[in-house]
C-alpha cells in the first residue's frame, strides 16, 4: 500500500465511532497465523465514498493505529497478496523461476520474437505501429497491461511482454538476446552488450511489474535496467 501518515489510535477510534463498519471478510484476509502460533488480527472498517479504514492489530500493545485506502489501493494489495501466498505456495520466489513457471516457449521465445509482439497487439487491442519499440510505447503498453488485469497477463502474455520489453532494452543499448550458459538460473533470454559480466534482463522488468504493489510501470523498470547496466560497465 501507498505510504501516508499513520493514524493515531484515537484518531482510528474516531473515525470507526463515526462512521466505520466493520468488514469481516477483509478482515479475515489480513488476519495472520504465525508459526509459532501467534494470531496478528488486523480490522478493515468499511467507509463511506468507497474508502477503508486498515487498524493495525488493535489487540496488541503498541496495536490500534492504521491508514485510511482508497478502495482500489485496497483491493490492489488484496491481490497483490494473494499473489505473494500463490508463489510462495509454488516455489517460484524470483523473477527467472517465476517466469519459467508460466512461460510457454522458454528459451525458444528468442526465435519468436516478432510474432510474439503481434500477439501482444492483439491481445492488449493496441494497434502495432504503436508498438514502435519506443520508451513512449512503454506508456501505452503499460497502461493496457493494466486493463487487461495483470493476473491474467502473468497467465497469458508473459512471454511475450517479455519479447517487447527486451526488444526494446535491446535496441536501447544496441545489444542481442542471448540465452544464458555462464550464470546460475538455466538457459533464460537476456540482452547482452558486449561485457560478459552484464547481462540485461527483461524477465526481471516484466516480473518486476506484474509482481510488484504499484501500478505496472515499464517506463521506469526498463529505465531502471538501463542505467544498472550502464553502473556496471564503470
Amino acid at each position: 500500500m501507498s505510504t501516508r501518515k499513520k493514524l493515531t489510535k484515537k484518531e482510528v477510534q474516531a473515525i470507526i465511532d463515526l462512521e466505520g463498519k466493520l468488514h469481516e471478510e477483509y478482515s479475515n484476509f489480513f488476519t495472520r497465523t504465525y508459526p509459532s502460533g501467534l494470531v496478528e488480527e488486523n480490522l478493515i472498517y468499511e467507509l463511506p465514498g468507497d474508502r477503508f479504514l486498515f487498524v493495525l492489530a488493535p489487540n496488541e500493545k503498541f496495536g490500534g493505529k492504521g491508514f485510511v485506502y482508497a478502495k482500489d489501493e485496497l483491493l490492489r494489495s488484496i491481490n497483490w497478496n494473494k499473489r505473494l501466498q500463490k508463489d510462495n505456495e509454488l516455489g517460484i520466489n524470483g523473477s527467472v523461476p517465476h517466469w519459467r513457471h508460466y512461460s510457454k516457449h522458454k528459451a525458444t521465445l528468442i526465435d519468436k520474437i516478432d510474432d510474439l509482439i503481434l500477439d501482444l497487439s492483439i491481445d492488449l487491442k493496441i494497434d502495432p505501429k504503436i508498438l514502435d519499440k519506443s520508451y513512449e510505447s512503454l506508456d501505452i503498453l503499460s497502461d493496457m497491461t493494466e486493463k487487461y488485469n495483470v493476473d491474467k497477463a502473468v497467465e497469458n502474455i508473459y512471454d511475450n511482454l517479455v519479447a517487447y520489453i527486451g526488444e526494446v532494452l535491446r535496441l536501447r543499448v544496441k545489444g542481442n538476446w542471448q540465452i544464458n550458459e555462464k550464470f546460475y538460473g538455466g538457459d533464460y533470454p537476456y540482452i547482452d552488450i558486449g561485457n560478459e559480466r552484464i547481462q540485461l534482463m527483461p524477465i526481471n522488468i516484466v516480473w518486476e511489474c506484474l509482481s510488484g504493489l504499484n501500478p505496472v510501470n515499464f517506463r521506469k523498470e526498463v529505465g531502471n535496467e538501463v542505467r544498472r547496466g550502464k553502473i556496471k560497465m564503470m
